[in-house]
């Protein structure tokens, strides 16, 4: 198939969904599809191994959005001409209904993936009463537009279903996945030698953005807890965002700036080396990850608003996971023997936990091993594009 795939992003940054992106257009090509992306960036690698089209963007806010929409809609109509696409795919952006115009126009299917649960998302940015209704009645139209949904939760499809009932129908649910070449499970020794790292003393890792819904403050206040059991036990924080400040004044505050390091965003090489030169891999969590359908937020098996990828990247790496009791997350990997669920927000729990995997390592290399099986078995994203299309082969 020809497949034309719309990303609003520059996917030479350093991201969760340039990773998400790039391992999907890679996967697509290596089946025998010849894949055009358009965006604002790509890859010199990629840029070869696919066809990229770069889409003008005024990258100024609340232009950036409508401006990639515009400018991606004037490119997939000279690509429709010239080389016309079997089938559109796009990650879901404000502005998205005018590329897909275009599809539904030419009578291209387009298939739209969903990645988190928007109604939440503008309400933790404070969108105003009367942005919220544009944004809205532009997210049904999206809906109305399109062929197919994917969306990568159950909360998310939930979320389509609520704004867009018509929508229902058009839905799937299809969880992210792990690049299981990337994060495979490597050396500890060699590992934190090359990042140097004291290969000898215990290490907690965490991976991703330091937002507030990420639980990294839990994180700290729970790793003074376990520094004061064990004094070979440091954490290790691999990742950079709006939390930053917080998180070094709660680390200096709690004497721990001997015990934490701090990486900053690095590639997915480095991150998969990081997490080979750990003990153990968290993700706290806390209730501001939760799907704006979710009534009692601290229930066991509560519905995330996006699909947790730094975990499948912890249990592909053979590390076992501690994380929040959350139906994609701890829910999950305690169900099938890669880790312990903790409740959200309540560090004294999250110390116990990673104190209970320090002190008995052989249960915890065997929850590493199941992971790794799990991610082989579960979460490539080589088996995740194949579901991707099986989705847009039913229209093609």
């Amino acid at each position: 198939m020809r497949i034309a795939y719309l990303a609003p992003f520059d996917l030479t940054q350093l991201a969760g969904h340039t990773s998400h992106v790039l391992a999907t257009v890679r996967q697509m090509s290596a089946k025998g599809h010849e894949v055009t992306l358009l965006a604002r960036g790509c890859p010199d690698d990629v840029a070869r191994a696919v066809r990229f089209v770069t889409v003008p963007t005024f990258d100024r806010p609340g232009l950036q959005s409508v401006s990639f929409g515009a400018a991606a809609a004037a490119v997939l109509a000279k690509e429709v001409v010239h080389r016309r696409p079997d089938a559109v795919y796009l990650r879901y952006f404000k502005s998205a209904s005018l590329p897909l115009f275009i599809a539904r126009a030419a009578r291209i299917p387009g298939v739209v993936e969903v990645n988190a649960d928007t109604t939440n998302e503008r309400r933790a940015n404070r969108r105003g009463k009367v942005a919220t209704r544009m944004e809205e009645t532009e997210e049904r139209a999206i809906y109305s537009l399109c062929s197919a949904i994917i969306g990568v939760t159950e909360a998310v499809v939930r979320n389509v279903a609520r704004l867009s009932p018509s929508a229902i129908g058009k839905a799937t649910v299809i969880e992210n996945g792990v690049d299981t070449s990337v994060y495979r499970p490597l050396d500890r020794t060699e590992c934190s030698l090359k990042h140097g790292l004291d290969p000898v003393r215990k290490r907690v890792v965490f991976t991703g953005g330091f937002s507030s819904w990420q639980g990294t403050l839990d994180l700290v206040a729970a790793m003074t807890a376990v520094a004061s059991k064990r004094a070979d036990a440091d954490l290790l924080l691999v990742g950079d965002g709006p939390l930053r400040m917080d998180i070094d004044s709660a680390i200096c505050a709690a004497g721990l700036s001997n015990r934490v390091s701090i990486t900053g965003y690095v590639p997915e090489s480095a991150v998969a080396e990081l997490i080979g030169a750990s003990d153990i891999c968290v993700a706290p969590y806390n209730t501001g990850a939760l799907g704006d359908t979710e009534k009692d937020k601290l229930r066991p098996g509560a519905l995330m608003r996006g699909s947790p990828l730094k975990i499948y990247g912890y249990l592909a790496c053979g590390r076992p996971v501690i994380t929040s009791h959350f139906h994609e997350a701890g829910e999950y990997v305690e169900a099938k023997g890669a880790g312990l669920a903790v409740r959200p927000e309540e560090p004294g729990e999250l110390a116990t936990s990673i104190l209970s995997l320090l002190n008995d390592p052989d249960r915890a290399r065997s929850m590493g091993d199941r992971g790794r099986q799990l991610a082989e078995e579960s979460h490539d994203w080589s088996r995740v594009v194949d579901k991707y299309l099986e989705v847009i082969s039913r229209f093609t």
